[in-house]
């Protein structure tokens, strides 16, 4: 698959995502509704961000940042820290739903996927 058809595909996956959204967000009413509806509200947000900022990242590392790398190295990347920070955006709407987030939830949590991103960085040797 070439960089171009990825994106295509990718930003076709990204606006149904970001569409599926906009659809739970403004078409179902939070207070009335169960369990199953906030689950979609979560799932959709999670999916549309992860493709999103795969997307930014992947183009401004391609791109802008590092132009001689491998474009498939440079992916997996992207794709990992949008998944991180996906990850960090959701858990702090969920602290704020159950009414738990504080400025030192937050920073755990952040720390958190910090170490897991420098373990990545320095477990996996460097010929990929």
């Amino acid at each position: 698959m070439s960089f171009k058809q990825y994106l295509l595909f990718m930003s076709i996956g990204t606006l149904a995502a970001i569409s599926a959204w906009l659809v739970v967000l403004f078409l179902i009413d939070p207070t009335s509704s169960g369990v199953v509806p906030k689950a979609a509200f979560f799932a959709t947000l999670f999916v549309a961000l992860v493709g999103l900022l795969t997307m930014i990242g992947t183009v401004l590392r391609v791109l802008v940042i590092h132009k001689s790398e491998l474009v498939s190295r440079e992916v997996h990347r992207a794709f990992r820290q949008a998944l991180f920070f996906s990850l960090i955006i959701l858990a702090a709407l969920t602290m704020a739903v159950f009414g738990y987030l504080r400025w030192w939830s937050i920073g755990l949590v952040i720390l958190f996927f910090a170490f897991l991103e420098a373990f990545v960085q320095t477990s996996r040797p460097r010929d990929l």
